[in-house]
């Protein structure tokens, strides 16, 4: 529910800010779109040879929209594919003694900070295609009204991660003097 203040039994200076873990999701995330660009570019091919074989024979008056067939076959599927890769790696988490930072936007940036004093419980899953490739999704419960579920999906060492989060937590809240209630 909310965080109240427990009376301060020591009096620790406040250390500076330090980064304690940085990372972003994994292109894996992207594996299913990559495949079915792909796919795409190999199945227009053949349906491109056949229209410029079929238009000079037919559709002679057809033949200038080749040009803009042939380029669309080829490009939209890659600019597809670049764009789904740089969502995903402008998409960055920054874990420091005090917050957890999410930047994200590929042309307006984004900056969500998650005040670790704040976080109510940390879980770490693991698909079975993320697991195949070392990665997993970590899921933060917190009693902050902006980002109350927040999800840093298919980073490496999950589990690793989580523990690091977690102990970063319990160090932020002894500093702070704070304790979740329900």
């Amino acid at each position: 529910m909310l965080d109240s203040p427990i009376p301060s039994q020591s009096n620790i200076p406040p250390q500076p800010e330090k980064t304690i873990w940085m990372g972003s999701s994994s292109q894996v995330v992207n594996l299913w779109r990559f495949i079915a660009a792909l796919l795409v570019i190999i199945a227009l091919i053949p349906l491109r040879e056949a229209w410029h074989v079929y238009g000079e024979t037919n559709y002679g008056a057809y033949e200038k929209y080749y040009g803009m067939v042939s380029l669309a076959v080829f490009f939209l599927p890659i600019i597809y594919i670049y764009w789904h890769w740089q969502k995903i790696k402008h998409h960055t988490f920054k874990l420091t003694t005090e917050r957890l930072i999410e930047q994200s936007g590929v042309f307006t940036r984004r900056k969500e900070n998650l005040e670790l004093y704040r976080v109510k419980d940390i879980a770490a899953s693991e698909s079975f295609f993320e697991h195949m490739f070392g990665c997993g999704t970590i899921i933060i419960e917190s009693s902050d009204r902006s980002t109350p579920i927040l999800e840093v999906t298919s980073v490496k060492n999950p589990h690793q991660v989580k523990d690091t989060m977690r102990a970063a937590v319990e160090e932020q809240r002894v500093q702070k003097g704070v304790r979740e209630l329900d």
